[in-house]
């Protein structure tokens, strides 16, 4: 049992017999018996298995965590037995209706840009000087970066030269009571959620109205 059940870890579908020289598909029936309760993932291995071979084929749903294949060739637009979805086989999304897939792609394009540009640049934390980014806090605010001489302010993330704790002391993003140089870590991700709520927002101001309501 324990020598089977471990063969199959190993093994590759189809599963053919051990025996030397027979290469013999073993039965469905024949595993069921063997593995019980652990037949059921072991057939889901399968169906992935085979999917992701035939993937010019055959495609599972787009709805995350639907375990439903639809076939790629024949209707452009399926609807998924399992959670109703209707799904393009052609560029395999949800279904555009009224849009061809290359209208689809370049419609959804700029938003996809600024979406990008938002994580890179406004909910990526960067060093001021050379823009590599941190993701380390040790408590201190006066913060130096590993890649150049930089030291930056951790409130406000403002280049100071070479050391951060004079400008530190006295940042005007500092809240009232807090130390001259150290905080916790919640202090810090407080700091960082108001600087990026300001940067997106400025962000967002300088996009022309088609590109914002996108």
């Amino acid at each position: 049992g324990d020598c089977f059940e471990g063969w199959l870890g190993q093994a590759h579908f189809p599963f053919v017999c051990l025996a030397a020289g027979c290469q013999r598909p073993i039965a469905l029936r024949d595993l069921k018996s063997r593995l019980g309760e652990s037949f059921i993932p072991l057939l889901r291995l399968a169906l992935d298995e085979h999917v992701n071979s035939h993937g010019d084929d055959l495609r599972f749903c787009v709805t995350p965590d639907c375990p439903n294949v639809y076939a790629t060739v024949g209707e452009r637009v399926v609807c998924c037995s399992t959670c109703a979805v209707s799904v393009c086989t052609r560029c395999h999304v949800e279904d555009h209706a009224g849009l061809t897939c290359e209208e689809y792609e370049k419609g959804k394009a700029p938003a996809d840009g600024v979406r990008n540009s938002i994580i890179e640049e406004c909910l990526t934390d960067r060093c001021p000087r050379c823009r590599k980014a941190f993701f380390d806090f040790d408590g201190c605010f006066a913060v130096k970066c590993a890649n150049c001489p930089c030291g930056f302010c951790g409130w406000c993330l403002s280049d100071c030269g070479n050391d951060a704790h004079e400008h530190v002391r006295n940042c005007r993003a500092k809240p009232s009571g807090c130390d001259s140089y150290f905080g916790s870590r919640a202090q810090f991700e407080g700091a960082r959620r108001n600087r990026q709520r300001q940067l997106v927002v400025a962000y967002l101001n300088k996009l022309d109205a088609g590109t914002r309501a996108a």
